[in-house]
């Protein structure tokens, strides 16, 4: 599916970066999971896994989410990007930052169905949850609720947002023990896998080669430039392989080959024609792309 973007800006998203947080919270539950069986009576250890094992969860997709809006800003809620004064003057340098923050702690802080229909719906994506994992995760984060805030003893909170049909009576302790740790993190481990594959089928041709060809489209108009000419790239493993040097670099105006400088620089340390690189050389639309592709440069783009 491809996702249409201000023309003006391109879309530098990475597939794989944007599945990196689910990944790694698989990786961190699937390791919770084996700890918790061989804790079987050991209650302070299971209580302490529990929180864990649904922080790394929540990180997960709230990580994913963070970095899919730092591509996709337009889908953030108009409600995120109202700023005061204070804010605006002092934080100026950091307001996509700042509206994403209040996006992702808005989406955090719902119940546990509202977080997960705030995560698809955002990301465009279809995962075929099975309704049975969601019912087991949604009632175990009701649970962890409890036993942060009121010792697993049933109160009116985990009642009314554990979603199951028939609750423990108001006073009743529950317990967690290592079979309902192993239950509930098969459960969010399935959930995971399925959003890990979702994005994957959605987002697959946003590869890092992809992102650099864009990146360079957006700096580069003259048809003296064209990509191939500078550089070669290794598809396969999704990264530029080596620098070329093209036929037409003395043609090149001094703001291309400052900025052509600055981008070799970023690959591979030469900075040929960065000697009398000053942003006061550069028209006001170039300084807005060289500080663009600062900007962006925080994505590894060559590495």
């Amino acid at each position: 599916m491809e996702i249409i973007m201000d023309e003006t800006l391109p879309c530098l998203l990475n597939y794989r970066k944007l599945k990196e947080p689910i990944s790694s919270a698989i990786e961190e539950i699937t390791g919770l999971q084996d700890r918790a069986k061989s804790a079987e009576n050991d209650e302070i250890l299971l209580h302490g896994i529990t929180v864990l094992g649904l922080a790394y969860y929540e990180v997960g997709l709230g990580d994913s989410l963070r970095y899919y809006l730092r591509h996709f800003p337009y889908k953030l809620k108009d409600s995120e990007i109202k700023f005061s004064k204070d804010v605006f003057i002092g934080e100026q340098f950091d307001l996509l930052e700042k509206a994403i923050d209040k996006f992702i702690t808005s989406a955090a802080y719902k119940n546990f169905r509202d977080f997960q229909k705030s995560f698809i719906e955002t990301t465009s994506i279809e995962p075929d949850w099975k309704e049975n994992d969601l019912a087991k995760a949604q009632e175990f984060c009701a649970r962890r609720n409890l036993l942060i805030h009121n010792r697993l003893k049933v109160n009116d909170a985990y009642q009314e947002s554990s979603g199951l049909d028939k609750p423990p009576a108001k006073g009743t302790t529950l317990k967690i023990d290592s079979k309902y740790i192993d239950e509930a993190f098969a459960a969010l481990l399935r959930i995971l896998a399925l959003i890990e594959i979702s994005l994957e089928k959605t987002y697959a041709q946003y590869t890092r080669i992809k992102a650099i060809r864009e990146l360079w489209k957006y700096l580069f108009k003259s048809p003296v430039m064209p990509f191939e000419d500078f550089w070669g790239v290794d598809e396969e493993d999704d990264r530029i392989s080596y620098c070329r040097t093209s036929p037409h670099e003395d043609a090149l105006s001094g703001a291309e080959k400052r900025m052509l400088g600055l981008w070799r620089s970023h690959f591979n340390g030469q900075g040929e024609f960065l000697k009398d690189f000053n942003m006061r050389l550069f028209d006001r639309g170039n300084q807005t792309k060289v500080l663009y592709f600062l900007a962006w440069n925080r994505e590894h783009l060559f590495g």
